[in-house]
């Protein structure tokens, strides 16, 4: 789903500016059609009147009135691209040299090398952006968007050259303004190409009026699609979750929120969208609004309500529109965001490890039969236990972990060979989601999980649905192949 960007104001507006409200034109509905008077003498019933004709004179017509015709709206069209004109020769003999492409002017003293890839990956930034977002509107003259930017070396030497304006506010990394954005150099060419993709998608969001949301959806969104990766024939992908943190040098984002996490600061939705200007002076708020961006656009439950929070339109009103489409997944968002952030890692198999919440049935006295696949993270068994009661599990099977360098067999008590979160691959874990999810620790064994093995038994900590999962990283599930069968029954006393 794409979604048409509309402009009625001829201004821009910056990143953290907020703009004015637009009120779309609407053509006003033609007025009904007069009709003709055709008004008659009054006559009194005992007197006839006669009207004499003179017939050299023309029989009066009447008068119909015609409806003005309607309004024709205007064309829609994007504001008009106020970038300054440099003098490039000038600007070389100043040792800042030139690269362009069809979407990006770049002005910069670093080395030829590390720049001249620079443009390209603007241009399919571009394209990924026009396919999320939309296109945008025409320009009046016809002209292709573009922007410029600036990846300074020596601040100095831009600043001489009158290409840093007198008015730009110190930054630290990267500053956006309209059609433009400035960004110091960059140690590591992935995060050179990072902040470059940054600051290129805030111009891209904010190219029509009144286009700004929140702080976090616009830095977070801007992230999100910043992260990219270089494929092995050459291709770009966007929006990625990182591999490995070579692969996305400079961008720490994972290891930052696993170490708030760790320290038990582990920050709520609800948190994030609540975040300030402010705030994002420091890196944190930059990973828990990235986090939530991806998580939001990732998830097959919430991805296209939250992709149509996209539309320009939204953006000045996005918390309440927000809330009205959220309304009825306050807990599920709850427990699902913070599977999410406790449990993603480099490499994190955000499909694999999605957790569905559906709710069980009580379970029958005898043994029920449920399957728990090698290749998923938690899976509902779809059987729902009483708080306090003695249940117990016998799982048969044996499934495939791993295939380099060539399959680990394994049953439900799992193999020593590996660990992964503190526990042998392969083994059986347990938990149980309270039917409130509200409800203090309603997920508690989610992040706590219940050790089961090859054959154990649990006393359910709450009434709610049991989870089963054969233990594996998080990062490791996609070569896994099988699974188990586990019968579950009740103990009596």
């Amino acid at each position: 789903m794409t979604f048409p960007l509309r402009t009625v104001l001829p201004f821009f507006v910056m990143i953290g500016t907020a703009g004015c409200d637009r009120n779309p034109a609407v053509a006003p509905s033609p007025p009904a059609m007069s009709q003709p008077a055709t008004s008659q003498p009054a006559r009194s019933p005992s007197v006839e009147t006669v009207t004499q004709v003179d017939p050299s004179r023309p029989t009066p017509q009447p008068v119909v009135q015609k409806s003005p015709e309607p309004k024709v709206a205007e064309p829609v069209h994007r504001p008009d691209d106020d970038r300054p004109r440099h003098d490039d020769a000038a600007l070389e003999r100043a040792g800042i040299r030139k690269f362009e492409s069809r979407r990006l002017v770049l002005y910069t003293d670093i080395d030829e090398a590390r720049a001249v890839r620079l443009p390209s990956l603007v241009d399919a930034l571009y394209d990924e952006l026009s396919r999320y977002f939309g296109e945008l509107p025409p320009a009046r003259d016809g002209s292709e968007w573009q922007i410029t930017g600036y990846v300074m070396r020596d601040t100095d030497r831009f600043t001489s050259a009158g290409l840093v304006p007198s008015n730009l506010p110190s930054f630290n990394h990267g500053l956006n303004r309209r059609r433009r954005f400035w960004m110091r150099e960059q140690s590591l060419d992935y995060y050179l190409a990072h902040l470059l993709l940054h600051e290129a998608t805030h111009c891209f969001m904010t190219t029509l009026p009144a286009a700004n949301g929140p702080t976090w959806y616009m830095e977070g969104m801007a992230e999100h699609f910043a992260a990219h990766r270089m494929t092995a024939d050459g291709a770009l992908q966007f929006r990625i979750l990182p591999k490995t943190p070579d692969e996305t040098a400079g961008f720490d984002r994972v290891s930052l929120i696993r170490k708030e996490v760790d320290a038990r600061r582990a920050t709520s939705l609800d948190e994030v969208f609540d975040m300030r200007d402010a705030e994002f002076a420091e890196s944190i708020p930059y990973a828990w609004s990235w986090a939530a961006c991806h998580f939001l656009d990732a998830h097959s439950e919430y991805r296209e309500r939250f992709h149509e929070l996209g539309d320009p339109a939204m953006r000045s009103r996005f918390r309440r529109e927000f809330d009205a489409r959220f309304a009825n997944d306050g807990p599920r968002l709850r427990v699902q965001w913070d599977h999410f952030i406790h449990t993603s890692c480099y490499g994190y198999d955000f499909e694999r490890a999605l957790l569905t919440l559906k709710p069980g049935q009580r379970v029958p006295d005898d043994d029920t039969h449920v399957t728990v696949a090698a290749d998923r993270g938690w899976q509902s068994t779809g059987l729902r236990l009483e708080a306090g009661q003695r249940y117990e599990l016998i799982a048969t099977g044996r499934f495939s972990l791993c295939d380099v360098p060539k399959p680990w067999l394994s049953e439900a008590g799992g193999i020593t060979i590996d660990y992964a979160n503190g526990r042998p691959i392969g083994r059986l874990l347990a938990a149980v989601v309270a039917d409130d999810l509200q409800a203090p620790q309603a997920y508690e064994t989610l992040l706590d999980p219940i050790d089961v093995g090859g054959k154990g038994t649990l006393v359910a900590p709450t009434s709610g649905t049991l989870y089963l999962r054969l233990n594996d990283g998080w990062d490791r599930l996609a070569d896994n192949q099988g699974g188990v069968t586990v019968a579950v029954r009740p103990i009596g006393d």
